[in-house]
């Protein structure tokens, strides 16, 4: 939340699109009748090839090491919002660890990110958990 607020500073709790993707999550799970698989940014950025085979695993795709690396720059794929959201992205070359301590949020950030963290908690009892073995 913090990066986008670092972008557009006057934004809604439907602008980040939390409520969408439970909305989607909840209408997935309806169709298989179980619950599609979760995963956290936080999670993917601590040890991104254990989540990705724990991704792979859930979903019945064969890992691939190609998985962790890319060439930089954007892609027709990335859409219309790529020149102003992906300049990081763009510069990347794979996955890079978190930052560290989050950004502060503005007081009317912090109140959208109040009201978002219930819908954040609702999907997040079913992140992907890396094998331990």
């Amino acid at each position: 939340m913090a990066s986008y607020q670092a972008k557009r500073q006057a934004f809604t709790i439907d602008d980040l699109g939390y409520r969408q993707q439970v909305e989607l999550f909840d209408q997935v799970a309806d169709h298989h009748g179980s619950a599609p698989p979760v995963v956290d940014s936080g999670d993917i950025r601590d040890n991104p090839a254990a989540m990705l085979k724990a991704l792979c695993a859930a979903i019945g795709l064969d890992f691939d090491e190609a998985m962790l690396s890319w060439s930089p720059g954007l892609r027709s794929t990335d859409g219309v919002w790529a020149a102003h959201w992906y300049d990081r992205l763009a510069a990347s070359t794979g996955f890079a660890p978190p930052e560290g301590k989050a950004l502060a949020l503005s007081p009317e950030g912090q109140l959208i990110a109040d009201t978002a963290r219930p819908l954040y908690h609702r999907m997040a009892r079913y992140r992907l958990r890396p094998d331990r073995g």
